[in-house]
């Protein structure tokens, strides 16, 4: 046997174990090598600048359980929003190894769409490089996208995990619904693609869904789970890491029901730097690390309140308003993430012009 297969065997029957003797696996009780995990998917797997990512959230559940995890992949990074791969990660202080692109389809022609892949051209040499005990597989949205029907892309994914089964026999696969996308019609194809997998695989001993759309109890919203429609935002990110970490439960790597899923604020960690200049107010920020748009605020001295700008998150910006009166001014930022998600606001700064 492969050595990761005997680490993913060694590992099962530790956690059967502890169960079976109603207490959880401890750290001191897991074989030393930790289980290989390779995350496939598409740009809600891959993630982007100013986000943790579900990733993220998925390997702190792993330690929370004290369950060693190595997340594998031939990828770091996350996409930086602007055709770009070199993005920021809000908390890069974890696994970060993963086979995620956006834009990736399970099985369309590379050379039509340049800055795309084909997760069926590359996994087979993935798994031989990699060798994951594990792999969770979140796909089917792009090929959707690009006009083919659910029963294709069904077809698809067959022959992907067909792929899987050939190359690593003894790899088990978990397989992740199709979300929803705000006011798509075409959101039906979604239900219809998830609904064929589960047939599909429902004898396969190897596939385990993770239900994020259609498991019971709380389904992924877009107008509450993502910053665009599409992508998630961070409580989005919990809820989908939280429906994978209940895969791995329920097949034995996990001992503990998972605790991943809770309404996160969203916070880049903007700062301003704000000066008087004369009977103006100037602001500057760099907001291209985290990619985060904003909008500049200002409270007038007899108390109201005024969108100053709203200022896009590829360039540093430095903004002065027009003559002012004197009198104290309080000034923020607000970003936020595509269209529905806004984040923790900067700390009020208060600037008094005149004497």
């Amino acid at each position: 046997m492969k050595h990761g297969v005997v680490r993913a065997v060694v590992a099962f029957a530790v956690v059967l174990s502890a169960l079976a003797m109603g207490t959880p696996a401890r750290a001191d009780d897991e074989p030393s090598d930790p289980l290989r995990v390779m995350l496939v998917g598409d740009s809600i797997t891959h993630s982007n600048s100013g986000m943790y990512s579900w990733r993220y959230r998925l390997w702190q559940e792993f330690r929370r359980q004290q369950v060693p995890v190595d997340f594998v992949g031939p990828f770091r990074h996350v996409y930086d929003g602007a055709g770009e791969v070199s993005g920021h990660y809000l908390d890069p202080a974890f696994d970060r190894d993963h086979a995620a692109w956006n834009g990736a389809f399970v099985n369309r022609p590379e050379s039509d769409h340049a800055t795309r892949i084909s997760q069926q051209a590359r996994i087979a040499g993935w798994l031989r490089v990699y060798e994951p005990d594990v792999l969770v597989v979140h796909l089917g949205r792009n090929d959707l996208k690009a006009g083919d029907s659910a029963d294709k892309v069904a077809a698809e994914t067959k022959r992907y995990v067909e792929t899987v089964h050939e190359v690593a026999p003894a790899t088990r696969i978990i397989l992740n619904d199709v979300l929803k996308r705000l006011g798509m019609t075409g959101d039906r194809t979604g239900v219809r693609l998830n609904a064929l997998n589960r047939a599909q695989f429902a004898d396969d001993p190897l596939v385990t869904f993770a239900r994020t759309q259609s498991g019971a109890g709380l389904a992924f919203d877009p107008a509450r789970h993502t910053v665009d429609g599409t992508h998630p935002n961070a409580t989005g990110e919990t809820l989908i890491a939280h429906r994978v970490a209940q895969a791995f439960h329920r097949i034995g790597v996990l001992p503990e029901q998972p605790m991943v899923y809770r309404v996160v604020r969203w916070n880049p960690r903007a700062r301003i730097n704000v000066r008087a200049l004369g009977h103006q107010i100037r602001v500057a920020w760099d907001p291209t690390r985290f990619r985060y748009n904003a909008q500049l605020v200002l409270r007038m001295p007899n108390g109201a309140t005024k969108v100053w700008g709203t200022f896009n998150g590829r360039r540093r910006h430095t903004s002065t308003t027009p003559g002012l009166r004197n009198g104290t001014y309080q000034v923020w930022l607000v970003p936020f993430k595509g269209r529905l998600s806004r984040g923790v606001r900067t700390p009020v700064v208060k600037v008094r012009l005149g004497g």
